[in-house]
């Protein structure tokens, strides 16, 4: 059965007011003292509107304009940009965007071009020579101090 959190919320704060004991309260509430004074602290911060559920996940921002809404769609349509480079340039030429709200716009206007073949793998064949020492590989790094530090690796397989 689900319990009513915000009637619950309101009865151990009356129960509190009258002059219970916290560890009663939450015997009888079935809740433990950490959320007890987690509400009990918001009541006294808010009083009791602050009991009220309050909205989670991300807050949404103001409306986007729709001129840029349309530089946005110009820009998707014309350059076929991302909307790191897009947002970059609407900043840059005095609008305020970032490429989140960039992406909402294209995917809102049927701009967004979704793959249609899984993306190519590179570097998976392995170069591996039959006989030891046929293949050398040497890297050359530039340490502090003017010292180089050098690495020569062969091929061979471990036997």
């Amino acid at each position: 059965m689900e319990r009513n959190w915000g009637n619950i919320r309101k009865w151990i704060v009356r129960r509190r007011l009258e002059g219970l004991l916290v560890v009663t309260i939450c015997a009888h509430a079935r809740i433990s003292r950490k959320i007890f004074y987690y509400w009990w602290n918001r009541y006294q911060a808010e009083g009791w509107k602050g009991l009220e559920e309050k909205q989670r996940g991300r807050p949404e921002g103001p409306e986007l304009d729709e001129a840029l809404k349309e530089k946005v769609v110009k820009l998707r349509k014309r350059y076929g940009w991302s909307p790191n480079k897009i947002a970059g340039y609407l900043n840059h030429k005095g609008f305020c965007a970032d490429h989140n709200q960039v992406y909402l716009i294209i995917y809102e206007a049927g701009l967004n071009h979704s793959m249609t073949e899984p993306r190519k793998t590179w570097g998976t064949k392995r170069f591996q020579r039959e006989h030891v020492n046929s293949l050398w590989q040497a890297d050359f790094k530039l340490c502090s101090d003017d010292y180089w530090m050098v690495s020569l690796q062969d091929d061979a397989r471990a036997a």
